[in-house]
């Protein structure tokens, strides 16, 4: 039996997943505070993504060692990983149906590399329940910050291109925790 064809978001659908996608790369990021910052998020398309959460080049300030600034390395990667599944449980919010999403398969594959060298031996080995259990705190999470992803979304959808700054002003009563 021929399987019908899946049929195409039209382009504001994907616009608007987009959007999600990576305001809840960027609320997460703002939510950890710390070392989780970054320069822009934005909906413009660049090179293989239909977005991007970015450090541009200049004076961001690169920090080797987190723990002199009293920031537990690992805690700094375990917040580093939520941020990478914020995107998918982000577009969950406009398609709860949704499997993989915009730039899910990439960024879970970036979660599983990143997960396999900084936790090889917990859960016994099993990577797949402890990217279960992050995925599952990162809904936690995304529900708990829904209203700022919505408005970082609606701002992406209108201005195409938000800086760290004004991110973190769409924040409002969810401030985050490193600032």
């Amino acid at each position: 039996m021929a399987r019908k064809p899946m049929r195409q978001p039209d382009r504001e659908t994907l616009l608007r997943k987009v959007a999600y996608h990576e305001a809840g790369h960027a609320v997460l990021c703002l939510f950890f505070g710390g070392l989780n910052q970054f320069d822009i998020v934005t909906i413009v398309p660049r090179r293989r993504s239909a977005g991007s959460v970015e450090l541009l080049p200049g004076p961001t300030p690169i920090i080797l060692n987190p723990a002199i600034l009293g920031i537990d390395p690992s805690e700094q990667k375990r917040q580093r990983l939520l941020v990478l599944l914020a995107g998918v449980e982000a577009e969950r919010l406009v398609d709860p149906a949704l499997s993989e999403g915009c730039g899910g398969g990439s960024d879970f594959k970036k979660a599983v590399r990143l997960a396999s060298k900084i936790y090889p031996a917990d859960f016994d080995g099993d990577l797949l329940r402890f990217l279960e259990s992050l995925q599952a705190e990162t809904g936690e999470h995304v529900q708990r910050l829904r209203v700022p992803i919505a408005r970082l979304a609606k701002e992406l959808l209108e201005k195409k291109t938000v800086t760290y700054a004004q991110a973190k002003a769409l924040m409002g009563s969810e401030a985050p925790h490193g600032s």
